[in-house]
């Protein structure tokens, strides 16, 4: 074996997998202002939400909270604290949860984690229907709806 393919073979496999974004259903959107997420009923996870739409949402965390096996069926809660919105109990399963990579290097103390939502109660469908028309933008590279 040439030793630069072993050298990349080994890379690649170092590397968290990527999530292809053109496969998804439902574009993304950025919330318009922070908006925050609670991973499991005891919220073992919280974080910021980066994107969101339709299907589910991305969020980055502190490590030092519980790992899910991905494809575990939870639930999430997300809220905007200054704008008094919250939809609680959205069920959901982990798509991805990897290192956030900076400058190249992975930070060991900083995660992002991607679910998908399952099936929403109308309640849930309507308050994240109302989220994505009053509370987020288009992400860059996106026509605005």
């Amino acid at each position: 074996m040439n030793t630069r393919d072993g050298d990349a073979e080994q890379a690649s496999a170092q590397q968290p997998p990527r999530i292809n974004e053109n496969l998804r259903r439902h574009p993304r959107m950025m919330p318009e202002s922070d908006t925050y997420v609670g991973l499991g009923p005891s919220f073992e996870k919280y974080g910021k939400v980066l994107d969101v739409g339709l299907g589910g949402l991305a969020f980055e965390y502190l490590v030092g909270a519980r790992h899910f096996p991905d494809e575990e069926a939870t639930e999430v809660d997300f809220c905007i604290r200054e704008r008094d919105f919250t939809l609680r109990a959205v069920p959901c399963h982990i798509v991805y949860d990897r290192a956030v990579q900076s400058a190249g290097k992975s930070d060991s103390h900083m995660r992002r984690c991607g679910v998908a939502f399952g099936r929403l109660s109308t309640e849930q469908r309507e308050g994240l229907n109302e989220f994505l028309t009053r509370h987020v933008v288009p992400m860059s590279g996106q026509a605005a709806a």
